[in-house]
């Protein structure tokens, strides 16, 4: 990983940052590292002060002088884009144009880069756009880091990365990956070079603000009862079931009825919130297909001493993991 020096994929969540390097050893793709530090703040101010403290625990742990970072995927606007059959030298001059009709923001204000899906009778391309200013606030909480950055990816494509290293994964089978974490969920639809990506609004912190209302206790709490008890307070998750179930429901007849995709056959979650007590099955009733949690590290070796956090964590794990097989 990172070439041969020292580094780590972080993942910068709202109740954990996580760090996680991998290598290619003789055993396949290896986890050589993994910490968790769970974080918390009251403000976007406070946010920042957190993740940066955090970010240095990690590299002081790890002595990393590398790293890549991503950014949350509601930041992030995506579209594939198709071209003509061209060098790859020209594709970003071609492309240049597409973005700009696409962006809803002058070109000289955001950030952009692209990934080529397939290219057969045309190219088809992944294209990721972000505002500077997003950028620069990110790259700002390591400024006085003596780390560099090589890479600054967005969450949704870290994950589209982890699935098709997966064994799950299937080119010519329709798959849905459902991430959700605390404050956004990201919704992504794949078969063969088609790819949809959404960013949906239902996510974990909306759930268990519902079970401390109906429970009377505090947030932390409310947290804990989500994931051991989640079946038994389903009656107050209805609404904001209903409406994630909507959502999902909006984007695979999006992905059905505009973009002309076949079924989906399988569907994963992934995420803290993918571990509320009883949401794997009743998304699989509600949208009559085969659901089961993600696990990021099924291609991945994990010695003895990872063993108790990849299982007890590894559906939180897939934006981490997806990050760090950039560098493999």
């Amino acid at each position: 990983m990172f070439k041969g020096k020292r580094g780590i994929a972080i993942d910068l969540g709202t109740t954990s940052v996580k760090g996680l390097s991998l290598a290619k050893t003789s055993r396949g793709v290896e986890l050589t590292g993994l910490d968790i530090l769970p974080v918390s703040f009251a403000s976007p101010e406070d946010k920042k002060k957190t993740w940066s403290k955090a970010v240095q625990a990690l590299i002081g742990k790890t002595r990393a002088s590398h790293i890549v970072i991503s950014l949350p995927g509601r930041e992030v606007l995506t579209r594939i884009v198709s071209l003509p059959l061209v060098a790859s030298g020209k594709i970003k001059s071609m492309l240049q144009y597409e973005v700009q009709h696409q962006l809803p923001f002058p070109l000289d204000a955001v950030v952009w880069s692209y990934q080529i899906l397939s290219q057969k009778e045309k190219i088809n391309l992944l294209v990721g756009a972000v505002k500077k200013e997003l950028i620069n606030n990110l790259l700002n909480l390591f400024i006085n880091l003596k780390v560099k950055i090589d890479f600054v990816d967005a969450d949704t494509f870290a994950l589209l990365n982890a699935l098709k290293f997966s064994p799950n994964f299937e080119r010519d089978k329709t798959i849905a990956f459902l991430e959700m974490g605390a404050e956004s969920s990201n919704l992504l639809i794949c078969h063969n070079e088609q790819v949809l990506i959404r960013s949906l609004t239902n996510s974990g912190n909306a759930f268990t603000s519902a079970i401390k209302e109906i429970s009377k206790i505090e947030f932390s709490e409310a947290e804990e009862k989500k994931i051991k008890e989640g079946k038994t307070v389903f009656p107050a998750l209805s609404p904001i079931l209903e409406n994630l179930i909507t959502e999902i429901q909006n984007s695979v007849d999006y992905w059905r009825f505009t973009q002309k995709g076949p079924e989906i056959g399988k569907f994963f979650l992934a995420g803290g919130s993918s571990r509320l007590a009883g949401l794997k099955d009743f998304l699989a009733e509600k949208l009559r297909v085969e659901a089961a949690l993600f696990n990021p590290f099924a291609n991945i070796y994990c010695s003895s001493r990872f063993e108790e956090e990849t299982e007890k964590e590894n559906s939180c794990l897939a934006v981490a993991a997806g990050l760090a097989l950039r560098q493999i």
